[in-house]
């Protein structure tokens, strides 16, 4: 037992540090990309490590989640009487469906990590549903929470959110789709994840770049505690997130409504204008 330990122990230290390497060539090869490109200086390179273990350090070192305090803020907008009760009963909500998701952090599918928010919006609507609050009501406020979290700070994160756009038909693009893709493709969970990156030309519009989502595990998370007719509200997101990286999505159905799959396709912004 003890050397199966020692030798999980090790794996983990190994893939860790395979991961961390991996991690940092992939962004500096985009940083001398963008610099060929006349959009980076070199010089910024230096200063992103530092600015990486800050970052780390404080999400390690500070309990409450990112998101937490535009809950907080619906709350204060739309219940200023009750809102530090109702944020109270929605953290114990969290606490009991976080079991739900506790895989997603550490899931092998980069797109289960958007779980725990989902969980906590689960928590929400079933608070405000238990409030005696109607559908109406609860799409408004769960709509106005997560746009204020989404909703660029500065021009930065305005930028950070448009630049796979500005990849996505570069070598360097194309490339990381394909990384993507694999990672995407596998199910990391039974209660995750599963989608398909489309790539051909003729099937996304001419951008290269589309997503079947087959699997959707906040479909699941709704459905195992019966709050599936709320999912849609969530696919509303899916609109702003695509404006925000300057493009507009075309979507004939999802899996909320009852289809097979979600399609998701795009078409830059410009495109479309013209």
């Amino acid at each position: 037992m003890t050397h199966a330990i020692k030798s999980i122990s090790k794996k983990g230290v190994l893939f860790a540090v395979g991961y961390v390497a991996i991690k940092w060539l992939i962004i500096l090869s985009v940083g001398t990309y963008l610099s060929k490109q006349g959009l980076w200086k070199n010089g910024y390179l230096f200063i992103l490590p530092v600015i990486a273990v800050s970052i780390g350090a404080f999400r390690y070192f500070k309990k409450e989640p990112a998101y937490k305090r535009y809950f907080r803020k619906a709350l204060e907008n739309y219940y200023p009487k009750y809102a530090k009760e109702l944020l109270d009963d929605i953290d114990a909500q969290y606490e009991a469906l976080k079991t739900d998701v506790s895989f997603a952090k550490t899931s092998a599918n980069p797109m289960d990590k958007r779980l725990d928010l989902s969980a906590y919006f689960l928590a929400l609507i079933m608070v405000l549903d238990k409030a005696g609050e109607n559908f109406a009501k609860i799409r408004e406020v769960a709509l106005f929470t997560i746009t204020e979290y989404l909703r660029p700070k500065t021009q930065w994160q305005a930028f950070l959110k448009r630049l796979p756009v500005r990849l996505i038909k570069t070598d360097v693009g194309r490339y990381l789709v394909k990384i993507f893709a694999k990672k995407v493709g596998q199910r990391g969970n039974p209660e995750g994840f599963v989608a398909h990156i489309i790539t051909d030309k003729k099937e996304t519009h001419g951008l290269g770049y589309g997503v079947d989502i087959i699997e959707c595990g906040i479909c699941k998370l709704f459905k195992k505690h019966n709050y599936q007719k709320y999912v849609s509200i969530l696919c509303e997101v899916d609109k702003y997130t695509t404006s925000l990286a300057g493009l507009s999505m075309i979507r004939t159905d999802t899996i909320a409504n009852g289809a097979s799959k979600c399609d998701f396709r795009y078409q830059l912004k410009s495109e479309i204008l013209e």
